[in-house]
């Protein structure tokens, strides 16, 4: 059985020279299609993207989801699409280039961030896998099609069998791998009870606190008659026109955090929370309850940003909404914390609750994504979930009830 391969995230914020913000942003613009083309070569790399971080001191993301070790992984980067990365890097501070694999590596290592809180929806699926298994559920698909009037009288074992005879047939040449995986998820994940419970004592006192402070918040919010956020009508008209038409989309969003070593203390409390939370749901691949996130990571700056990365299902509408319907305390705890989020009472009441808020809120420090990738863009997690069902499946001897749940699996 193939051993495990274990997820990671990468996070590289490297500075832009002055001057050359603008300059860097319409690059990405304009390569972005040649870039991402190069990046379909890299065979580790689930999602990735370049982003500029506008700031005093501005700074361009690069952000990925790969399978592996970075050394590795990094090595791919380059040999698939550094050679069209050399204007970005250029424009970097630091950079001296021309480089080569080694150049490269030790420059993005020298500007990592650590993510304070990591989910992958599924972990132990390599980028060759959940593309093999998509191949797979294809060939099945159109097998049972083809011989439908031949396999319409028999049990449903017997059907299932017959497909996994004439998948194993075709299978060197489909590459469709039909073998069963160590997944990354052993063992029981904890509870959210348990997670809560361990932080306990520090919870409590957090939320004490926040009482205080989410009060002083309020008070001087009607004292200086604060407007709420307004997005900037050019990049929501940008963002919309990056999220039209896919099935899978990115969000990258930047909120500032509030002054004072208690909103920073309450903060790193909620990620570490969040992290142990999002550990737990790789078992069933929903954050929160939250299905449509494939990987998510918040990561905190030394300048007091913190940049939420997210590869998501469907559009930016639903998924806020499933974020307000199902996480809304979760996403509370973490972005109370940060200047304009709605308000908030004790660190977790109200604040994502106010729908109208919350989405102004997200959209006003939403970036551009101007250079995005993803390895499988027309594969929501839950058909990742169900492939991979569907090859553990018929990897093995097939029984009554594993040939009853291919065959929903494969008719839903």
């Amino acid at each position: 059985m193939p051993s495990q391969v274990r997820q990671q995230a990468l996070t590289a914020m490297l500075p832009v020279r002055s001057g050359e913000a603008a300059a860097l942003d319409a690059w990405l613009v304009v390569e972005a299609p040649a870039i991402t083309r190069r990046l379909a070569h890299v065979t580790s790399l689930h999602f990735g993207r370049f982003v500029l971080l506008p700031g005093a001191e501005p700074l361009v993301a690069l952000e990925t989801s790969f399978d592996g070790e970075l050394e590795a992984h990094l090595d791919e980067l380059w040999a698939a699409a550094g050679a069209s990365l050399e204007p970005l890097l250029e424009r970097c501070t630091g950079w001296t280039g021309p480089g080569d694999p080694g150049a490269f590596g030790r420059y993005v290592r020298a500007h990592l961030r650590e993510a304070s809180a990591f989910f992958a929806a599924h972990p132990g699926l390599t980028v060759g896998r959940v593309q093999a298994d998509a191949r797979l559920r294809r060939e099945l698909g159109r097998y049972l099609d083809r011989q439908r009037a031949l396999l319409e009288p028999l049990a449903s074992r017997e059907i299932v069998q017959r497909a996994q005879a004439a998948l194993r047939g075709m299978e060197p040449e489909a590459r469709l791998e039909l073998v069963p995986v160590e997944r990354a998820v052993t063992g029981e994940p904890k509870s959210v009870l348990r997670i809560l419970l361990e932080h306990v004592l520090s919870l409590v006192g957090t939320v004490l606190l926040a009482v205080i402070y989410d009060l002083s918040d309020l008070l001087r919010r009607l004292w200086t008659d604060a407007e709420p956020s307004t997005p900037s009508p050019e990049l929501v008209a940008r963002a919309g026109r990056e999220e039209a038409g896919r099935l899978v989309n990115a969000l990258t969003h930047v909120a500032e955090l509030k002054p004072g070593s208690f909103r920073r203390g309450a903060l790193r409390l909620a990620l570490r929370i969040t992290d142990e939370l999002a550990r737990a749901a790789s078992f069933s691949g929903r954050l929160g309850g939250i299905e449509s996130i494939h990987f998510a990571r918040w990561v905190l700056l030394p300048d007091g940003r913190l940049v939420f990365f997210s590869n998501y299902d469907g559009s930016w509408e639903s998924y806020l909404g499933e974020f307000i319907e199902r996480a809304s305390r979760g996403l509370t705890m973490i972005w109370s914390n940060t200047v304009g989020f709605p308000t908030t009472f004790a660190w977790v009441l109200g604040g994502a609750r106010d729908e109208a808020g919350f989405k102004r809120w997200t959209r006003a420090r939403q970036l551009p994504t101007p250079l995005w990738y993803s390895a499988y863009p027309e594969l929501s997690v839950a058909e990742v979930r169900r492939n991979a069902e569907i090859r553990e499946i018929l990897a093995r001897d097939i029984d009554e009830a594993g040939a009853r749940r291919v065959l929903e699996v494969v008719r839903d």
